[in-house]
Protein backbone atom coordinates (compact mmCIF):
# COMPACT_ATOMS: atom_id res chain seq x y z
CA UNK A 1 0.00 0.00 0.00
CA UNK A 2 1.37 3.43 -0.94
CA UNK A 3 2.49 5.46 2.30
CA UNK A 4 0.26 8.86 2.89
CA UNK A 5 1.42 12.07 4.78
CA UNK A 6 -0.97 14.40 5.97
CA UNK A 7 0.00 18.18 5.11
CA UNK A 8 0.47 20.13 8.59
CA UNK A 9 -1.33 23.53 7.54
CA UNK A 10 -3.92 21.85 5.03
CA UNK A 11 -4.21 18.48 7.55
CA UNK A 12 -5.26 16.65 3.88
CA UNK A 13 -3.74 12.83 3.04
CA UNK A 14 -2.19 12.34 0.01
CA UNK A 15 0.67 10.04 -1.27
CA UNK A 16 4.31 10.82 -0.98
CA UNK A 17 4.43 12.38 -4.59
CA UNK A 18 1.92 15.35 -3.20
CA UNK A 19 4.75 16.17 -1.02
CA UNK A 20 8.42 17.52 -1.56
CA UNK A 21 11.23 14.94 -1.64
CA UNK A 22 12.43 14.19 2.20
CA UNK A 23 8.96 15.14 3.59
CA UNK A 24 8.73 13.10 6.76
CA UNK A 25 5.44 12.40 8.77
CA UNK A 26 6.66 15.40 11.83
CA UNK A 27 6.67 18.09 9.34
CA UNK A 28 5.95 17.95 6.01
CA UNK A 29 3.67 20.66 3.49
CA UNK A 30 1.72 19.18 0.27
CA UNK A 31 3.24 21.17 -2.78
CA UNK A 32 -0.25 23.16 -3.27
CA UNK A 33 -0.28 24.82 0.39
CA UNK A 34 3.93 25.05 -0.01
CA UNK A 35 2.95 27.77 -3.19
CA UNK A 36 0.38 28.99 -1.96
CA UNK A 37 0.18 32.74 -0.34
CA UNK A 38 -0.29 32.80 3.19
CA UNK A 39 0.00 36.02 5.01
CA UNK A 40 2.99 35.89 7.66
CA UNK A 41 4.35 37.88 10.87
CA UNK A 42 1.01 39.78 10.81
CA UNK A 43 1.16 41.66 14.35
CA UNK A 44 -1.55 43.20 16.71
CA UNK A 45 0.61 45.03 19.20
CA UNK A 46 2.42 42.66 20.79
CA UNK A 47 0.46 39.90 19.68
CA UNK A 48 0.93 37.46 16.77
CA UNK A 49 -2.68 37.31 15.10
CA UNK A 50 -3.67 33.69 13.78
CA UNK A 51 -3.21 33.22 9.85
CA UNK A 52 -5.12 31.07 7.48
CA UNK A 53 -4.19 29.45 4.51
CA UNK A 54 -6.35 30.49 1.47
CA UNK A 55 -8.19 27.04 0.78
CA UNK A 56 -8.26 26.75 4.73
CA UNK A 57 -12.68 27.09 5.81
CA UNK A 58 -13.07 29.70 7.71
CA UNK A 59 -16.56 31.84 9.06
CA UNK A 60 -16.85 34.38 6.38
CA UNK A 61 -20.25 36.08 6.84
CA UNK A 62 -21.45 33.76 8.73
CA UNK A 63 -21.19 30.60 6.68
CA UNK A 64 -17.92 28.71 6.34
CA UNK A 65 -15.89 28.75 3.18
CA UNK A 66 -12.24 29.51 2.08
CA UNK A 67 -10.78 32.85 0.27
CA UNK A 68 -11.29 31.13 -2.99
CA UNK A 69 -15.24 31.12 -2.97
CA UNK A 70 -15.63 27.59 -2.18
CA UNK A 71 -18.65 26.78 0.18
CA UNK A 72 -18.43 23.30 0.01
CA UNK A 73 -17.65 23.27 3.88
CA UNK A 74 -21.07 24.79 4.42
CA UNK A 75 -22.96 22.50 2.63
CA UNK A 76 -21.71 19.65 4.46
CA UNK A 77 -22.72 20.56 7.66
CA UNK A 78 -26.38 21.29 6.45
CA UNK A 79 -25.99 17.68 5.50
CA UNK A 80 -24.50 16.57 8.98
CA UNK A 81 -26.89 18.69 10.33
CA UNK A 82 -29.86 17.11 8.90
CA UNK A 83 -28.06 14.06 9.24
CA UNK A 84 -28.32 14.28 12.95
CA UNK A 85 -31.83 15.54 12.97
CA UNK A 86 -32.65 12.22 11.12
CA UNK A 87 -30.64 10.40 14.00
CA UNK A 88 -32.66 11.41 16.26
CA UNK A 89 -36.05 11.25 14.89
CA UNK A 90 -35.46 7.50 14.25
CA UNK A 91 -35.67 6.81 18.18
CA UNK A 92 -37.99 9.52 19.13
CA UNK A 93 -40.98 9.05 21.80
CA UNK A 94 -42.21 12.47 21.41
CA UNK A 95 -45.93 13.17 19.37
CA UNK A 96 -46.05 13.71 15.62
CA UNK A 97 -46.98 17.29 16.41
CA UNK A 98 -43.80 17.60 18.59
CA UNK A 99 -41.81 15.70 16.14
CA UNK A 100 -43.10 18.08 12.95
CA UNK A 101 -42.51 21.25 14.86
CA UNK A 102 -38.46 20.34 15.81
CA UNK A 103 -38.28 19.33 12.61
CA UNK A 104 -39.52 22.94 10.91
CA UNK A 105 -37.18 24.77 13.13
CA UNK A 106 -34.08 23.07 12.68
CA UNK A 107 -33.66 21.38 9.20
CA UNK A 108 -35.05 24.65 7.59
CA UNK A 109 -33.20 26.60 9.63
CA UNK A 110 -29.79 25.03 8.57
CA UNK A 111 -30.59 25.52 4.91
CA UNK A 112 -32.22 28.97 4.87
CA UNK A 113 -29.41 30.58 6.76
CA UNK A 114 -27.13 30.07 3.98
CA UNK A 115 -29.15 29.09 1.01
CA UNK A 116 -28.71 32.83 -0.64
CA UNK A 117 -24.98 33.34 -1.25
CA UNK A 118 -24.10 29.92 -1.69
CA UNK A 119 -24.15 27.89 -5.15
CA UNK A 120 -26.04 24.94 -3.95
CA UNK A 121 -25.80 21.91 -7.13
CA UNK A 122 -28.73 19.85 -8.60
CA UNK A 123 -27.18 17.21 -7.48
CA UNK A 124 -26.67 18.15 -3.71
CA UNK A 125 -30.87 19.55 -3.66
CA UNK A 126 -32.07 15.99 -4.74
CA UNK A 127 -29.97 14.54 -2.22
CA UNK A 128 -31.13 16.94 0.86
CA UNK A 129 -34.92 16.88 -0.70
CA UNK A 130 -34.78 12.73 -0.01
CA UNK A 131 -33.26 13.56 3.28
CA UNK A 132 -35.92 15.53 4.10
CA UNK A 133 -38.79 13.61 2.60
CA UNK A 134 -37.02 10.81 5.30
CA UNK A 135 -37.56 13.00 7.98
CA UNK A 136 -40.97 13.82 7.24
CA UNK A 137 -42.07 10.23 6.96
CA UNK A 138 -39.88 9.77 10.77
CA UNK A 139 -41.78 12.68 12.19
CA UNK A 140 -45.49 10.93 11.17
CA UNK A 141 -44.12 7.90 12.11
CA UNK A 142 -44.56 5.89 8.52
CA UNK A 143 -42.65 3.64 6.65
CA UNK A 144 -39.54 4.63 5.24
CA UNK A 145 -41.48 3.32 1.47
CA UNK A 146 -44.59 5.45 2.14
CA UNK A 147 -44.57 7.12 -1.38
CA UNK A 148 -42.64 10.70 -1.12
CA UNK A 149 -45.16 12.60 -3.57
CA UNK A 150 -47.70 12.04 -0.87
CA UNK A 151 -46.11 15.51 1.09
CA UNK A 152 -44.27 16.81 -1.77
CA UNK A 153 -48.05 17.66 -3.92
CA UNK A 154 -50.02 20.56 -3.55
CA UNK A 155 -52.46 20.62 -0.77
CA UNK A 156 -55.32 21.21 -4.14
CA UNK A 157 -54.08 18.01 -5.73
CA UNK A 158 -54.52 16.32 -2.33
CA UNK A 159 -51.05 16.01 -0.66
CA UNK A 160 -49.78 17.97 2.54
CA UNK A 161 -47.61 20.93 0.64
CA UNK A 162 -45.00 20.73 2.90
CA UNK A 163 -41.81 22.62 2.32
CA UNK A 164 -38.99 21.40 0.26
CA UNK A 165 -35.41 22.57 0.19
CA UNK A 166 -35.93 24.29 -3.60
CA UNK A 167 -38.77 26.60 -2.04
CA UNK A 168 -36.32 27.37 1.00
CA UNK A 169 -33.57 28.82 -1.62
CA UNK A 170 -35.35 30.31 -3.95
CA UNK A 171 -36.99 32.14 -1.12
CA UNK A 172 -33.96 32.96 0.73
CA UNK A 173 -32.66 33.81 -2.63
CA UNK A 174 -35.23 36.14 -3.68
CA UNK A 175 -34.60 37.90 -0.71
CA UNK A 176 -31.19 38.46 -0.79
CA UNK A 177 -31.51 40.16 -4.49
CA UNK A 178 -34.19 42.41 -2.73
CA UNK A 179 -31.99 43.76 -0.08
CA UNK A 180 -28.99 43.95 -2.53
CA UNK A 181 -31.29 46.08 -4.53
CA UNK A 182 -33.12 48.21 -1.80
CA UNK A 183 -30.62 50.83 -2.18
CA UNK A 184 -29.41 52.13 -5.60
CA UNK A 185 -25.64 51.91 -5.00
CA UNK A 186 -22.97 49.67 -5.94
CA UNK A 187 -23.88 46.66 -4.10
CA UNK A 188 -27.18 46.90 -6.61
CA UNK A 189 -25.16 47.49 -9.45
CA UNK A 190 -23.60 43.91 -8.96
CA UNK A 191 -26.64 42.03 -7.90
CA UNK A 192 -28.02 43.42 -11.21
CA UNK A 193 -24.79 42.33 -13.45
CA UNK A 194 -24.31 38.89 -11.74
CA UNK A 195 -28.16 37.86 -12.27
CA UNK A 196 -27.78 38.98 -15.33
CA UNK A 197 -25.19 36.85 -16.41
CA UNK A 198 -26.80 33.45 -14.42
CA UNK A 199 -29.91 34.54 -16.96
CA UNK A 200 -27.53 34.82 -20.21
CA UNK A 201 -25.88 31.03 -18.77
CA UNK A 202 -29.49 29.46 -17.85
CA UNK A 203 -30.70 30.55 -21.83
CA UNK A 204 -27.42 29.12 -23.33
CA UNK A 205 -27.68 26.07 -21.42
Amino acid sequence: KEPRLTCSMCKKSASEHAFPENSTMEACICWECKFEWKPSNIRYGDTALTVVAGKTPTRFLGYHGDLHGNTSHQISMVFRQTDEVLTFLSTSNLTTRQNLCRLERSILSFLRFSAGPIAWSERDVKTLTRMWMRAYKLAWKLPPSTASCIFENPAQCGGLQVTVPLGVIMQTLWTHLERCCQYDDGTKALAELEYKEALETFHCA
